[in-house]
C-alpha cells in the first residue's frame, strides 16, 4: 500500500528566494492556483486589472522575458494615467515594493519603452483604495 493512498493531494509552490520575485509569482501564478484548487474553472478565473498608462521615464529589459516592473502611477485630471518605474529593479530592494502601487509589464519580446510611450500596468491589489 502508498503512503499516498487515501490521502488528499499536497499541492506545492515552489517560488524564487529574493523576495520581490516571489509577491510577482504568487500574483502570477500562485493566486490563480488556488482559485484552480478551490474549484473554479478557468475561463472563469478573475483576470488581474490592466491598464494603459503613459511612461514617465525610460525603462529598458533584455528581450525575450516578460518582465514586471515596479512602479507608481498616478491618474491625472483627464483620467489618463501616468507611471514612473523606480529606478532600480533589483529583485532584493524590498523597500521599492512599499512604494510601489503597481507592476509596469513589458512583453518577452521588448527591450524596454521610451518616455510618452503608452504600457500596460497591473496595479497592486493592496494598493487600490
Amino acid at each position: 500500500m502508498s503512503l499516498a493512498e487515501g490521502k488528499p493531494p499536497c499541492h506545492t509552490f515552489s517560488l524564487p528566494g529574493n523576495p520581490l520575485s516571489v509577491v510577482v509569482g504568487c500574483l502570477n501564478f500562485v493566486k490563480p492556483a488556488l482559485w484552480c484548487l478551490a474549484g473554479v474553472a478557468e475561463a472563469d478565473l478573475p483576470i488581474a486589472l490592466r491598464v494603459p498608462a503613459v511612461l514617465t521615464h525610460a525603462v529598458s529589459k533584455a528581450v525575450g522575458r516578460q518582465d514586471y516592473q515596479r512602479a507608481h502611477f498616478e491618474q491625472a485630471a483627464d483620467g489618463q494615467c501616468h507611471v514612473t518605474p523606480m529606478a532600480a529593479q533589483d529583485s532584493h530592494r524590498v523597500k521599492q515594493l512599499t512604494l510601489a502601487n503597481c507592476l509596469l509589464v513589458l512583453s518577452a519580446d521588448s527591450a524596454g519603452a521610451a518616455v510618452g510611450e503608452m504600457v500596460w500596468i497591473v496595479p497592486l491589489p493592496w494598493a487600490l483604495h
